[in-house]
């Protein structure tokens, strides 16, 4: 799944375009080793040979995770896998790191400004692929996050509450209305003393005061 993860191309553009690499390029082979990815498959040199010898790389996992900075634990980017970021589920206080129930990965992406589309729309692919996996590896239990998540959870969220919003201008009008105005037989009548008006008025002035609170915000950072 990680190496899938790795992969993943947008356009001819793919993770090993778009990583963090704190040391620079030096591995024109496999580019993807530059990456800052922290993972606990670092510690096995990202070699699936050792997972196949029984045992033996259960030690050099219970190694490393006493001492990740160790320069047989070091990642192909030439730096530790921290423990604490790559296990979770383990007694912090007992530092039992065999006991540990989750396995956790991160691809360290560039933030340069030239960078951000690709990022987000890699990060996209990335979700899409993940959500696959979600259905279809249900003996696992797959959670992750990006730095689009927010971004996409406050999308959801704004058109999840349109209807709530129309809803409640309607309401105000309603309220207004009511509260405020007298009602006659005729319908012009109604229109005039009803404070039709009125209740625009309201509705117009919170929407100024919404609008002029981004302004202001956007405008501090």
């Amino acid at each position: 799944m990680m190496t899938s993860i790795e992969s993943i191309k947008v356009g001819e553009v793919q993770y090993s375009d778009l990583c963090y690499k704190p040391l620079g390029e030096f591995n024109k082979t496999h580019p993807s080793e530059d990456c800052a990815t922290l993972s606990i498959f670092q510690w096995l040199d990202n070699d699936r040979t050792l997972l196949e010898q029984t045992g033996s790389y259960m030690d050099r996992i219970e190694l490393c995770a006493e001492a990740s900075a160790l320069p047989q634990c070091l990642a192909s980017f030439r730096g530790p896998s921290s423990t604490h970021y790559v296990l979770g589920g383990y007694d912090a206080d007992k530092l039992n790191y065999m006991d540990a129930s989750t396995l956790m990965v991160t691809f360290a992406l560039d933030g340069s400004e030239d960078k951000v589309d690709d990022i987000l729309k890699w990060e996209t692919n990335m979700k899409e692929y993940l959500l696959q996996q979600i259905e279809k590896r249900t003996e696992l239990n797959i959670a992750f996050s990006s730095d689009r998540a927010l971004e996409d959870e406050i999308d959801r969220a704004s058109h999840a509450d349109i209807f709530t919003i129309i809803l409640s201008y309607i309401l105000m009008f309603v309220y207004v209305g009511a509260t405020l105005g007298d009602f006659h037989s005729s319908v012009s009548g109604c229109f005039l003393h009803s404070k039709v008006l009125l209740g625009v008025g309201g509705v117009v002035i919170v929407l100024i005061s919404v609008v002029s609170a981004l302004g202001v915000t956007s405008f501090a950072g």
